[in-house]
């Protein structure tokens, strides 16, 4: 039973029943205007509508099932997730004078097709090309990612959680990732949320987490860790912690030097998830969204590079009594909260273990990034920082010793932590040598 969301149509209203929204259509094409007579359409499938803010005020809040009757015999469908809808116009009228639709079934655009192919294949796997599934869904590739996750992961289903704020969440989050940025930008929340997914997938983490929290289950963990991959870099200008600081930028000045982007990553974020029209949380008992909240700041935080090496050695320290080849197990909440950052921390640098020509893009577009904060540096009267001079060497000249003095190490630790990791290694370890192999020439 797919939820009813704009989505699902392609058509505007026609303009005689003063319905602009496709949301307030569809239920107006379950019902004559502008008495609730049920109007008859085509059937194919029973369809769940839901009345949203931009419904009509005559069902808002109303949620039910309605069986939709058949017109002619066709075999069009209402809705149905694997087709777009067609509104050919009015066919008629009801006994009552109402207007008439028939919905004709057409296929779906070879772009949606190769969007839901990624994303079923991408279920199972490490790697995605969300370079691709950018392409494929008009570069909204992190709330459909999302959405389908959430929902193919059965989140959804087990919180009850409303589609429309979450629909509206991530959408609302996606907007907040500029175009214009180079790297950190839509295509990589993307790829972040899927390594994320990915590393819940084969690790159990969400499980060894809650397991060391009381009051914590495995699909809060779960559902908080996806969230935090999605926003965090929400907002990101495509400059650095310390061109805010040194420009005395707003967001310095409010957090200090320290970690400036990552706290408005965080707070930006949760604000948005804060909105009436965006909290699909808010249902939840207040416990529970406070501690979805606390680990979506702690996950988000994580991501700040400049607490890489304390984080990667706390975590090497509580792993110094856990077996070789065996799971971790955290003996207090601190401990799993370590795993969480590691998690996330190795999923933001997830384009390391992608195939060779999937990350050397990702390099390129971070070396371009970097020479673009350098131009600014530069326009200011500043000097440019490491790696950011465009006269200079760039990010893809120092892939060696970041994978050998940044990535391994991480890496490392995760999978000790987690053995279901250790086969994500393999495409680091591929990826380190070609960087050894162009070094060396």
């Amino acid at each position: 039973k797919p939820p009813l969301h704009r989505s699902h149509l392609m058509s505007s209203a026609p303009p005689a029943l003063g319905i602009r929204s496709p949301d307030a259509l569809v239920i107006a094409m379950c019902f004559s205007w502008p008495t609730p007579v049920p109007l008859q359409v085509c059937k194919v499938e029973d369809v769940e509508c839901q009345a949203t803010d931009t419904a009509t005020t005559l069902l808002l809040g109303w949620r039910q099932r309605h069986r939709c009757n058949t017109v002619d015999g066709a075999s069009s469908a209402l809705c149905c997730r694997d087709a777009d809808m067609a509104l050919p116009g009015a066919v008629g009228t009801t006994d009552g004078g109402a207007p008439l639709f028939r919905l004709r079934r057409v296929a779906a655009s070879s772009a949606r097709s190769r969007a839901e192919q990624l994303m079923e294949a991408g279920l199972q796997i490490w790697d995605m090309d969300t370079f691709a599934l950018a392409a494929a869904t008009g570069n909204r590739p992190l709330s459909a990612l999302a959405g389908f996750l959430f929902e193919r992961l059965g989140l959804v289903r087990h919180f009850d959680l409303p589609v429309g704020p979450l629909r509206r969440f991530f959408a609302e989050i996606e907007d907040g990732y500029d175009t214009s940025v180079c790297y950190h930008n839509r295509a990589h929340a993307a790829s972040v949320l899927h390594t994320m997914h990915a590393v819940l997938q084969h690790t159990g983490v969400a499980q060894t987490v809650a397991s060391a929290c009381d009051g914590l289950s495995k699909e809060t963990v779960q559902m908080a860790c996806l969230i935090a991959a999605a926003v965090h870099d929400f907002e990101h200008r495509g400059v650095n912690n310390d061109f805010l600081a040194n420009c005395q930028d707003e967001r310095a000045l409010r957090y200090g030097q320290k970690g400036a982007n990552e706290r408005h990553h965080a707070d930006a974020s949760l604000s948005v998830l804060a909105r009436s029209d965006c909290n699909f949380i808010g249902h939840l008992a207040p416990e529970e969204v406070g501690r979805i909240h606390a680990l979506v700041r702690t996950a988000v935080l994580a991501t700040d590079m400049a607490d890489h090496t304390m984080i990667v050695d706390a975590c090497t320290e509580a792993l110094s009594d856990c077996p070789l080849a065996t799971t971790f197990v955290p003996s207090s909440e601190e401990q799993a909260m370590l795993l969480v950052q590691v998690a996330i921390k190795c999923a933001d640098l997830g384009h390391l273990t992608l195939p060779w020509d999937l990350h050397r893009q990702w390099v390129g577009l971070l070396e371009e990034e970097f020479f673009r904060q350098g131009d600014l540096e530069k326009a200011l009267g500043q000097k440019a920082s490491f790696l950011m001079d465009r006269k200079d060497r760039g990010a893809t000249a120092s892939q060696v010793w970041f994978f050998d003095n940044m990535a391994f190490p991480l890496f490392h630790v995760l999978a000790r932590a987690l053995p279901g990791a250790e086969p994500w290694m393999e495409g680091l370890k591929a990826n380190y040598m070609r960087w050894k192999e162009l070094t060396a020439k």
